[in-house]
Order: C-alpha cells, then sequence, then structure tokens
C-alpha cells in the first residue's frame, strides 16, 4: 500500500481523503439508521458502544455495517498518515 501511495501526486491523495471522509459520513448514517431500527431513541453517541445494547450487538446487519465504517476510517488513517509523512 505505502509504494502505491507514494505514487500518487498529493492532489491525488488529497481528492482520496476526501472521497473517504463523504463515504465514512454516509456509512455512518446507514449505521444510525440501522440502530434506530432496532432502538428508535438512540443516539450517534450511544452506538459508539453498541455493545451495551444486546438488540444491536446481535444484529448481524447492523454489525456488518458498522463493520464497513470502521473499514473505511481504517483506510482514511491510513491515507491520512501518508499526508503527513509527505510533509517531513
Amino acid at each position: 500500500m505505502k509504494e502505491f501511495m507514494s505514487r500518487l501526486d498529493p492532489k491525488t491523495v488529497e481528492i482520496i481523503d476526501q472521497l473517504l471522509m463523504k463515504m465514512i459520513e454516509m456509512q455512518n448514517r446507514k449505521v444510525l439508521n440501522r440502530a434506530r431500527l432496532c432502538l428508535p431513541h438512540l443516539t450517534g453517541d450511544d452506538i459508539l458502544n453498541p455493545h451495551d445494547y444486546p438488540l444491536l450487538d446481535h444484529d448481524p446487519i447492523f454489525n456488518y455495517e458498522e463493520g464497513l465504517a470502521s473499514g473505511l476510517l481504517a483506510a482514511q488513517t491510513a491515507v491520512q498518515a501518508e499526508m503527513k509523512s509527505r510533509e517531513h
């Protein structure tokens, strides 16, 4: 991954970061919407600890959507680390 990222120009890396940010926002909305199908009163803060809510903890669709959100966040972290390494 690092080798691939190092070949991209800075503007492309910035565009990838912005795209990931939009994808994360969309995915987080999907996670919250799924959580609210199970428990309508939940807030965005509530779902930061889904294990506090057994109904969510055992919902495979919620877990799938949350896993996608986590993966996107990990990808964005990697892109941002690459951007930061180029500053030095």
